[in-house]
């Protein structure tokens, strides 16, 4: 299980909602930095600066099947002004500066909708909210304001 990391930001703002929440360190490994790679090409050459190998980063519990605790049966259930960046970008992403969707096996709005504008429009947000949120993301774990 390759699960985004926490920022120390977003580690206080679940704790502010759940004090009992124990996040665990992940070892920053060649897959998981791989995965960050996928998701921050234009990062490559720096993810391994930020993200040293043997280090560690902080991520979600999951459960024994690999989903996060708070996804509950209609998404997650962390209130939004407590979710973690990665979680209110979810399912859009920022790539070349265009906006896209990550495909999910489990997102509901996913299997019953493809288009950008219905997508956008299921979870209330638009592009500029999709831009602004990937920005907070990338500043919050390190990564500088690129890519938007």
């Amino acid at each position: 299980m390759y699960c985004f990391p926490l920022s120390e930001s977003e580690e206080e703002r679940i704790l502010s909602f759940d004090p009992g929440l124990v996040c665990p360190e992940e070892l920053n490994s060649l897959a998981f930095l791989e995965c960050m790679t996928h998701l921050f090409p234009d990062m490559r050459g720096k993810l391994p600066g930020i993200f040293p190998t043997g280090e560690g980063h902080k991520r979600l519990p999951v459960t024994s099947d690999g989903y996060c605790i708070y996804l509950g049966a209609n998404g997650c259930v962390l209130p939004r002004n407590i979710r973690p960046w990665y979680c209110l970008l979810f399912p859009f992403w920022v790539r070349n500066r265009k906006i896209i969707i990550q495909q999910s096996p489990v997102c509901l709005a996913c299997k019953k909708m493809s288009a950008l504008p219905s997508l956008l429009a299921a979870f209330g947000v638009t592009r500029e909210y999709v831009r602004h949120k990937y920005l907070q993301l990338r500043q919050a774990w390190g990564l500088g304001t690129g890519g938007a």
